[in-house]
């Protein structure tokens, strides 16, 4: 969690090892693959959390070379409007395909400075990373059974 809130993700690949050691640690791809996606997401949902709390309403009145505040602003209401109708599937999206041109990490804290809500927020990030953090696990499984020199991954990394 630590290493979303502070950005170190983006410098150092802090995140792939949990996902990359989670069919050891928790006893399977599947079972690694489910708990490394629920730890993104919840790190995930206190940056969240932060730019909710603390973020939402600097950045809505925030002026920028003499522009009406960015909630004034025709892009802020549309994003507005769109993920007040289909907030799952934006936030899947950004997940999925991180678009912004910011660090992966401070996506999460830039999605609280819109009308998403935590539930939603954390559903969708959840879902979304369930891609990576599978790859990451299986790709684990695959390296962990190489260093231990075993011909098949049975055991090292047991899919179900």
């Amino acid at each position: 969690c630590a290493e979303k809130v502070t950005l170190v993700g983006e410098i150092l690949p802090v995140g792939v090892v949990l996902p990359s050691l989670s069919p050891v640690l928790f006893g399977g791809v599947l079972q690694g693959t489910l708990i490394s996606a629920f730890c993104a997401a919840v790190g995930s949902s206190l940056n969240f959390v932060l730019g909710k709390s603390f973020l939402y309403e600097r950045v809505r009145n925030l002026e920028i070379f003499g522009q009406p505040p960015v909630k004034d602003t025709t892009w802020y209401r549309a994003l507005s409007a769109n993920i007040e109708k289909d907030g799952f599937k934006a936030a899947l999206l950004l997940r999925l395909a991180p678009v912004l041109p910011i660090p992966i990490d401070a996506h999460w804290y830039v999605s609280g400075c819109t009308p998403l809500k935590l539930p939603t927020f954390f559903v969708a990030y959840f879902v979304g990373a369930l891609k990576a953090t599978f790859l990451d696990a299986y790709l684990g499984s695959l390296l962990l059974s190489g260093l231990s020199g075993s011909d098949s991954i049975e055991g090292t990394a047991r899919v179900l």
